[in-house]
């Protein structure tokens, strides 16, 4: 599940809405991309790639310009992608006017966006560029060779998205799910992809009975290692100084890759 969350202060917006938000006016350095041409032309690349978009969901932040901060996510299906029941692929992506940050975009199957500058998703592919005069010419084929990448990636990275969903974590150390836990936990902050006063606050959102979020109830299953990044995304998502970059993210890709591995390697 990909999400767009607006909670420190973006209302949400439609395209039309979009669409009649003028940028300011640009200098010779600095051309402020329109947050409708940016959506717009992501939309229709992914079309031209062949993909169907299920879902697109945007949000401003109004300030001095009336939008000065862009926050949006476009769930998107492909027949070349064998995706799960269920699910789909989020391209998220934000720019801001008042060059607070670059225009930037991410693309995963729990992608998450949101306006306190959260920005993550698992490994998958990413692009910032500033608002140079040469931006909004340059973003199709951005798109579409970051698209094209993926996809030539995207049938293992989809298989290690399903491992991490279905691989639990006794089947590494044992039955007792909070000593596991406990031990998962310290690893992804000695690896630096939690921080250590986060990991208490992890723990705690992945032993939830309703799981994650809220969202993947067990219903008497066990804990998963996608219980665990889900549990990552949303205890960082929450933070008053977001850590939820794409770099920490693909780190805890990582080392929960690196987990299932070595259990995979000493069950055979």
């Amino acid at each position: 599940m990909s999400t767009l969350y607006l909670h420190a202060g973006a209302i949400p917006a439609t395209r039309t809405d979009l669409s009649v938000i003028e940028p300011p006016a640009p200098t010779d350095t600095w051309h402020p991309l329109s947050h409708y041409d940016f959506a717009t032309s992501i939309i229709d690349t992914l079309h031209f790639m062949g993909a169907t978009i299920t879902s697109e969901n945007y949000g401003i932040k109004e300030g001095d310009t009336g939008a000065d901060e862009f926050f949006g996510l476009i769930e998107f299906e492909h027949e070349k992608l064998d995706i799960p029941d269920g699910t789909s692929l989020g391209l998220g992506f934000r720019n801001s006017w008042t060059k607070r940050f670059p225009a930037g975009g991410i693309l995963s199957k729990k992608t998450l966006v949101c306006d306190n500058q959260a920005f993550a998703g698992t490994d998958a592919f990413q692009f910032k560029r500033k608002n140079t005069p040469g931006l909004a010419r340059e973003l199709p084929s951005i798109t579409a060779s970051a698209m094209m990448n993926f996809l030539r990636t995207a049938d293992s990275y989809l298989r290690e998205s399903a491992a991490l969903d279905r691989h639990y974590l006794d089947q590494q150390y044992g039955n007792d799910e909070g000593i596991i836990l406990d031990h998962v936990c310290c690893q992804l902050a000695q690896e630096e992809a939690i921080t250590w006063s986060n990991v208490r606050k992890v723990r705690n959102e992945v032993l939830r009975i309703d799981g994650p979020g809220g969202l993947f109830p067990r219903n008497g299953r066990g804990i998963t290692f996608g219980d665990v990044m889900q549990g990552i995304t949303e205890v960082e998502k929450l933070s008053l100084n977001p850590l939820s970059t794409p770099t920490r993210m693909s780190t805890a890709h990582r080392v929960l890759m690196d987990m299932i591995d070595y259990t995979t390697a000493e069950i055979a």
